[in-house]
C-alpha cells in the first residue's frame, strides 16, 4: 500500500465537513486520477465523485461509498471487504478480481456505461461493468442493477440478490451457491456452467436464459418464469420446478377450472371447488379467480398466487409457507390457523367484504378476513390492507408491516414484530 496523495488527504478532510454540512466543507471530486494501491480503508466517502479513476489493488475495506459516483472507474484487485456501496453509480466500472465479501451493494447501478475518450479517435465508447472473478460472497445486492455485466467465474456464495436485475448478464462459470435470488430478473442471462446449488429463485424471471452445464441442485424455481429454458441441458436439474394448472391431476385441474367457470357465470355453470387436503405446492395460479373456493387443509407451499382472487375462500389450517400472494384479494377469506410463514403478501387485500343483498344493495354488515391463530412469521405484508382483519392469537414475529393498514384490526393475544407500534 502507498500513502494517500496530499490532495486526496485534504479532499477527504473537506469531504467530512461537507457531509456534516459544516463551513468550509467541499465534496470530494476527482476525474481520471490514479489511486492505485492507496489505503482508503474505513474512509467515509459517501456521495463523493471519482469518475474514471483507478483504484487497482487499493484497500477500501470497510469504506463508505454510499451513493458515490464511481462511473467508469477501475477497482481491479481492490479490497472492498464489508464496504458499503448502497445506491452507488458503478456503471462501466471494472471490478475484476476485486474482493467484495460482505459488501453492501443494495440499489447499486452496475449497468454498462459510456465513457468519453479525448485522447484518441474513439469518442464515446460503451464499456460493460467487468466483474470477472470478483468475490461477492455474502454481499447484499438487493435491487442492484447488473444488466449486461460480465460476471464470468464470479463468486457470490450466499449473496442476497433478491430483486436484482441481471438481464443479459454473463454468469457463466460463476459460483452462486446458496444465494437468494428471489424475484431476480435473469432473462437472457448466460448461466452456462454456473454452480447454483441451493439457490432460491422463487418468482425469478429466467426466460431465455442459457443454462447448459449449470448445476441446479436443490434450486427452488416455484413461481419462476422459465419459458425457453432447456433444463435438460443442465448438469443437474432443479429440485423444485414451477407447476402449471395443466400439470395437476385430472380431477384437481377439472375442479379448479369448473370453479372459475362457476364464478364467471355467477353460479349458472360449473361448480364450487371443494379441494380439502389437496397438495397444490409450487403451482402457478397467478391471476386465477378462486373466490369462495373450499381449500381447507390444503398444501400451497411456494405456490404462485400473485393477483389471485380468493375473496371468501376457506383456507383454514392450510399450509401456504413461502407462497406468493402479492396483490391477491383475500377479503373475507378464512385463514384460521393457516401457515403463512415466509409468505409474500405485499399489497394484498385482507380487509373486510361488504355483505350485500341479492339485488346488490349493502346489508350494513361486513365480513372480515379471519387470520385467528395463523402463523405469519417472517411474512412480507408491506403495503397490505388488513383493516378490520381478525388477527387474534396470530404470530407476526419478524413480519414486515411497513405501510400496512391495520385500522380496526383485532390484535388480541397476537405476537407482533419487535418495535411495532
Amino acid at each position: 500500500m502507498r500513502p494517500m496523495p496530499a490532495d486526496l488527504v485534504e479532499a477527504v478532510k473537506l469531504h467530512q465537513l461537507w457531509i456534516a454540512h459544516k463551513v468550509g466543507g467541499r465534496r470530494a471530486n476527482f476525474s481520471v486520477r490514479n489511486f492505485d494501491e492507496v489505503d482508503l480503508s474505513k474512509a467515509d466517502l459517501q456521495e463523493s465523485r471519482f469518475v474514471g479513476c483507478s483504484f487497482e489493488r487499493a484497500n477500501l475495506a470497510g469504506s463508505n461509498l454510499d451513493r458515490a459516483d464511481l462511473f467508469g472507474s477501475r477497482f481491479d484487485g481492490a479490497d472492498l471487504t464489508s464496504a458499503s456501496l448502497i445506491g452507488a453509480d458503478i456503471r462501466g466500472t471494472s471490478l475484476r478480481d476485486a474482493v467484495l465479501t460482505r459488501a453492501n451493494l443494495a440499489d447499486a447501478d452496475l449497468r454498462p456505461g459510456e465513457l468519453l475518450t479525448v485522447n484518441n479517435a474513439q469518442g464515446i465508447t460503451s464499456r460493460r461493468s467487468d466483474l470477472v472473478r470478483v468475490d461477492l460472497s455474502g454481499a447484499k445486492m438487493m435491487r442492484a442493477n447488473l444488466s449486461g455485466a460480465n460476471m464470468t467465474t464470479a463468486r457470490a456464495v450466499g449473496a442476497d440478490m433478491s430483486d436484482a436485475v441481471l438481464t443479459g448478464t454473463q454468469l457463466n462459470g460463476s459460483d452462486l451457491s446458496q444465494a437468494s435470488m428471489v424475484r431476480a430478473k435473469l432473462s437472457g442471462a448466460d448461466i452456462s456452467g454456473a454452480r447454483l446449488v441451493g439457490v432460491d429463485l422463487r418468482d425469478a424471471d429466467l426466460r431465455g436464459a442459457e443454462v447448459e452445464g449449470a448445476d441446479f441442485s436443490g434450486v427452488n424455481l416455484c413461481g419462476a418464469a422459465v419459458e425457453g429454458v432447456e433444463f435438460a441441458r443442465c448438469a443437474t436439474t432443479p429440485t423444485v420446478l414451477p407447476r402449471q394448472l395443466a400439470d395437476l391431476a385430472d380431477d384437481t385441474r377439472a375442479a379448479i377450472e369448473s370453479h372459475m367457470l362457476w364464478v364467471k357465470t355467477g353460479g349458472a355453470e360449473g361448480a364450487r371447488a371443494t379441494l380439502s387436503d389437496v397438495d397444490l405446492s409450487g403451482v402457478t395460479l397467478a391471476g386465477c379467480d378462486l373466490s369462495g373456493a373450499m381449500l381447507h387443509t390444503c398444501r400451497l407451499v411456494h405456490a404462485d398466487l400473485r393477483n389471485a382472487r380468493l375473496s371468501m375462500a376457506d383456507l383454514g389450517q392450510s399450509v401456504l409457507a413461502g407462497c406468493n400472494l402479492e396483490g391477491a384479494d383475500l377479503e373475507g377469506a378464512r385463514l384460521v390457523k393457516a401457515d403463512l410463514s415466509g409468505a409474500t403478501l405485499r399489497r394484498a387485500r385482507l380487509g373486510a367484504v361488504v355483505l350485500r343483498h341479492a339485488d346488490g344493495t349493502p346489508t350494513g354488515r361486513d365480513w372480515p378476513t379471519n387470520l385467528a391463530g395463523a402463523s405469519l412469521v417472517g411474512a412480507d405484508l408491506v403495503g397490505a390492507d388488513l383493516r378490520s382483519a381478525n388477527l387474534t392469537g396470530a404470530d407476526l414475529t419478524e413480519a414486515k408491516l411497513v405501510g400496512a393498514n391495520l385500522t380496526g384490526a383485532v390484535l388480541d393475544a397476537a405476537i407482533l414484530p419487535k418495535g411495532f407500534q
